[in-house]
Formats: structure tokens, sequence, C-alpha cells
């Protein structure tokens, strides 16, 4: 059974925040529903469950999210990434002895290059994680619901990968709803890949749920 872990390569002693959005809604008869998004980890990067995004020697640009631990693989020597500007070298981002680089906090402008200039040269894609959210009944968005209303949770746009874990956080008027004992529906330490197939075509029940207010939030496992 493959391993849930973490937003992939992401430091978990860094205490840096990652912004989560929320959508509100609400039950009138029924569910007025608001929904935030969280921003937080081309061809993507390696996939493996440990805490660290692989990065190989290819030709196609690989995925690099804000806050991740680098592990670079099948590169000659140290490693070091070059940030060019207008063509330009602006900084360069050297690995240690193992060949990784920890917390990635590099701007989303410019051109990444590992090894630039050299045989192994490979492209790296740096970008803001973004876990964005819409709430649908079929393929309506929606701001209110009927009780009882099956709902789809839409993350169209976001740039995890399938494995990493996170929290749907849905607050209402009775609280945080960590995991739903009458429709069997658990919200928290899940991965996107279970976000998206548990949630993601008019499978969030709502049965039994209090008429009222609430805010659904998609957040990175702390």
């Amino acid at each position: 059974m493959e391993q849930k872990r973490r937003i992939k390569g992401v430091n978990e002693r860094d205490t840096k925040k990652v912004k989560c959005k929320a959508i509100i809604s609400a039950m009138a008869a029924i569910m007025i529903v608001s929904v935030l998004a969280a921003a937080v980890p081309m061809v993507s990067a390696w996939s493996e469950t440990d805490n660290f995004n692989h990065i190989r020697a290819q030709m196609a640009a690989q995925k690099v999210l804000i806050g991740q631990n680098l592990q670079f693989e099948g590169f000659t020597g140290t490693v070091a990434v070059s940030w060019l500007v207008s063509g330009d070298i602006e900084n360069v981002y050297t690995a240690d002895a193992n060949n990784r680089i920890y917390n990635v906090n590099w701007p989303t402008t410019g051109a990444y290059y590992v090894a630039y200039n050299t045989a192994d040269q490979a492209q790296l894609s740096v970008e803001e994680p973004e876990i964005p959210l819409k709430l649908k009944v079929g393929t309506k968005d929606i701001s209110s619901i009927a009780a009882s209303t099956s709902v789809t949770i839409d993350t169209g746009g976001m740039n995890l990968f399938p494995e990493d874990q996170v929290d749907l956080v849905i607050k209402g008027p009775d609280g945080q709803i960590k995991y739903d004992v009458v429709n069997k529906q658990d919200f928290t330490d899940i991965t996107v890949a279970e976000l998206t197939s548990w949630y993601g075509n008019n499978n969030l029940e709502t049965t039994g749920w209090t008429i009222g207010a609430y805010t659904f939030t998609g957040c990175p496992t702390n």
C-alpha cells in the first residue's frame, strides 16, 4: 500500500506559514457555501514517498514548489542551481554534500537550471503551492444548497502532487468537521488523490449536517 505523506519535499521544521483560502457557504434549509483555497508542494519532478522532491537529470522541466526540500539525482558532482533573469545569472544555489537543498524559498520569476551549461543541464519551474477550491452541484458553482445535497469539491488548478497530504477544513455551526460519522467521510490527513477521488464528483454528502453557514478550506497537512 502506498505510504501517505505530507507536501512533497516540504521541510517539516520550517515555521513559514502556507496561506489557506476559504470558501463560505450557508445552509438555509440549507448550506451556504463559502470556499477558500490554500496557497502552500510541464513534466513534474519525480514522485516518491519521502520528504524530498527528487530532481533528475532530464530534458523536460521539473516542477519545484516553494518550501520544498530537493534531492538531486543523476548529476555529476555537487549540484548548483542557477537563477537566470533576462539571460543573465542573478544567483547560484549550491546543494550540500548529499546533493540536497532544503526549504526552497526562491523567486518565482526568471529561469532555473540545474548544472547550467553542462551535459547534465536540467530546467526547473518554480511555483507557489496552490490549492484552489470551488463548490459545485454538478457543473454549477454554488453559494447555497438544500440540506442533504451532495456536493463536488472542485480542485481544478491545484499544483500539488497526488500523494501530498492535505486537510479539507470544514467549519460549521458545530465547529470543525474532521470526520463525518453519519456519512463516513474523512477530511483530515488525506492525500490529494483521495481529495479529488472521494469528493470530486458530487461525492461529498451533507446528510445529517446542521443547518447553517459553513466554510471550506483546503490546507496542506501541518
